[in-house]
């Protein structure tokens, strides 16, 4: 009986401990987010590569093209060509990593638009910039009416790289200060190349609904009010299928393929990316494996061009499996149990056996607590049955982008803003549709 009083003041020092070092994990997780970063980037790199969708091709203005067709920007018939020549092989949507925004010459400008009405599944791109300095009005670069008007969808091309240089995300929708959204073009890329409407596509408060695929994404937590309504961020984790130059069995040059040298049905029923990999042209990002070194010992340290970027995440959209962010009651838990367990061993190694088993209870607490949280899901999945839903609209918030070579391959950091919306993954935990 005499133990009793020390017994209890163990129990309790423990809790204490265990409970300020799952705060102390918490805050750190706030605070640094970095931190969680590399560790996200180290789980990508220990999984390693992982086969792309045969599904998404690319064709490529790399080098090759350009020492035969010349220095870029090429003439607007020579583009006409190139939409005839990848129509032709019946792909299911062909989108446009360019800027088209500025005119031609009448001829090509019409060719070009003539083109992309015959094909009827073209996707142009747009930019979010910046008029004037940093922070100022932000406004679409779009393309040119002519053109717009025989595409069958416009997509944004701003990929947002974080504070390391890193494109790990990309925003779902994209509004410029007006109020005038437009949607990231792996998304409008898989809509069209599906046949989906527009306005069938449902954004709900933490999933963006695209025909067969719910997207999970990160919401900002501060949103900027509108005059009209409020506009959220809404973030989709990329999951990279490799370093650069995964999908090099799926891509082609534009030299290629004007010179008829794709072999039949190479771009049939695909999503084709056209964009640059030329190494004098287009934006790269670092990625997750850009420090990546595979099973031989080779060291991929190559950035990643920007259609690939966007090529990654069309893939992670196609395959349907996505990261999305734990919930913070289970990090807490697991910051609990990593400290619980540390004050065990150290326990158990001065043969202090009874603050071990006073301690076990609070395991078996914190077990039973994550038990029924990991049932949350699933009732989520199925009380939809009984329930009627109600989706919330959001929009993505305006965003200032960096300055754009008109007519160049266009993948372009947003803004260094992009790291007072991010929201940082506490793990990496794969979502299945």
């Amino acid at each position: 009986m005499l133990n009793l009083p020390h017994r209890r003041i163990s129990t309790v020092v423990t809790a204490l401990i265990v409970l300020t070092s799952a705060i102390f994990g918490m805050v750190v997780a706030w605070q640094a987010p970095g931190l969680e970063r590399y560790g996200r980037d180290w789980l990508v790199r220990l999984r390693g590569p992982v086969p792309v969708s045969g599904e998404i091709a690319i064709v490529s203005i790399d080098d090759s093209s350009l020492r035969k067709l010349g220095r870029f920007p090429w003439p607007r018939s020579v583009m006409a060509r190139a939409v005839d020549a990848i129509s032709a092989g019946q792909p299911k949507a062909i989108a446009l990593d360019l800027l088209l925004t500025d005119p031609g010459t009448p001829a090509d400008d019409q060719a070009l638009a003539d083109a992309i009405g015959r094909a009827r599944n073209v996707i142009l791109g747009a930019e979010l910039a910046d008029r004037g300095t940093y922070g100022g009005e932000a406004q679409w670069l779009m393309p040119l009416p002519l053109l717009a008007a025989q595409a069958a969808g416009t997509g944004h091309v701003n990929v947002g790289a974080e504070s390391d240089g890193s494109a790990r995300q990309v925003l779902v929708e994209q509004s410029d200060d007006a109020g005038n959204t437009i949607r990231a073009l792996p998304v409008e890329t898989f809509r069209i190349g599906n046949r989906i409407p527009s306005e069938s596509v449902v954004d709900g408060s933490n999933e963006v609904v695209i025909g067969p695929r719910a997207i999970p994404v990160d919401m900002a937590t501060n949103p900027l009010r509108g005059v009209a309504h409020v506009r959220r961020a809404t973030r989709m984790a990329i999951d990279y299928a490799g370093p650069s130059g995964a999908f090099a069995a799926q891509q082609y040059s534009v030299a290629e393929l004007l010179d008829g040298k794709l072999a039949p049905g190479a771009l049939r029923g695909k999503y084709v990316l056209v964009g640059s990999t030329a190494a004098s042209l287009g934006e790269r990002f670092a990625s997750p494996f850009t420090h990546y070194s595979d099973a031989q010992g080779n060291q991929h340290g190559a950035s990643i061009p920007g259609v690939e970027v966007l090529a990654n995440a069309l893939n992670t959209i196609v395959r349907g499996q996505f990261y999305s962010e734990m919930p913070e009651l289970p990090v807490f838990i697991s910051t609990a149990l990593a400290a619980w367990l540390m004050l065990a061993l150290l326990s158990v190694s001065q043969a202090r056996r009874g603050v071990l088993r006073h301690s076990a209870a609070m395991l078996l607490g914190l077990a039973l607590v994550l038990a029924c949280w990991s049932f949350r899901p699933w009732w989520q999945r199925w009380s939809h049955l009984a329930q009627p839903v109600s989706p919330v609209w959001r929009r993505a918030p305006s965003r200032p982008a960096q300055g754009s070579t008109v007519e160049s391959p266009a993948c372009s950091n947003p803004c260094g803003a992009s790291a007072q919306l991010h929201l940082p993954m506490q793990w990496l935990n794969p979502s299945w549709p």
